[in-house]
């Protein structure tokens, strides 16, 4: 993924309507190849995306960003 370009964006969608997050991807080829795969109802989106970059401290194992007042979040 690369900062402001543009990916596709996999996101499966449910019967009540939401959606949730499958992956991103450069091409459209890689986004389609999902479709082969899931019985799911996916949507593939044409999107612009913006990578935050984020650095592990090993001892709390937080992410931190830069200037970000949320970076702390256990994942």
């Amino acid at each position: 993924m690369k900062n402001l370009k543009e990916n596709y964006l996999c996101v499966q969608v449910f019967e009540n309507g939401k959606r949730k997050i499958i992956g991103f991807y450069e091409t459209y080829e890689k986004a389609f190849k999902m479709l082969d795969f899931n019985d799911y109802k996916i949507e593939i989106l044409k999107v612009t995306t913006i990578k935050r970059n984020f650095k592990i401290t090993p001892e709390f194992t937080y992410k931190e960003s830069q200037k970000d007042s949320r970076s702390e979040r256990p994942f």
